[in-house]
């Protein structure tokens, strides 16, 4: 007759009945999720994809989360490893300090769009002086040029 180990079959017990966490991932440099964590490999998350979860501080690649090691049989330190390992770290700069909020997921360009100042749209009052100075004058070239034009044309 085979015994049983009460220990371990309460141990089973409790991971059936443990509530799945729900993560969230990195797909295409975008924030995806939440997904429960057996679910990741279905929607792509590799052993280098960011993952995070309202226990952790910030994103981790997915194969440093212990609960998750399972899914990933092979973890080997290749550059596309060392290139999550960038990302967590330009993404641990950017995130939130509290806990309880879930860190944005940032993608970092090279170019940035060119700021403006509400200052910059709006037309200042000096604007609108130097226009109608410059109409006066114009009108006073055109009227002088019209003086003289008219004098040569009565010589004639």
């Amino acid at each position: 007759m085979a015994t049983t180990n009460p220990q371990g079959s309460v141990g089973r017990q409790q991971k059936i009945n443990e509530p799945m966490r729900e993560y969230f991932y990195e797909k295409e440099g975008q924030q995806a999720g939440p997904t429960a964590g057996h679910l990741l490999i279905a929607h792509g998350v590799k052993a280098n994809s960011l993952v995070w979860h309202n226990d952790m501080s910030g994103w981790a690649p997915a194969s440093t989360v212990p609960e998750l090691l399972p899914l990933f049989s092979e973890v080997s330190e290749t550059s596309s490893t060392r290139d999550a390992q960038e990302k967590k770290a330009s993404l641990i700069q950017s995130q939130s300090r509290t806990h309880t909020a879930k860190p944005r997921l940032v993608r970092r360009t090279s170019v940035r769009a060119p700021q403006f100042s509400a200052s910059s749209k709006t037309t200042k009052w000096w604007h609108v002086v130097l226009y109608f100075i410059g109409c006066i004058v114009a009108l006073l070239f055109v009227r002088a040029c019209g003086v003289i034009l008219a004098q040569l044309l009565l010589k004639l």
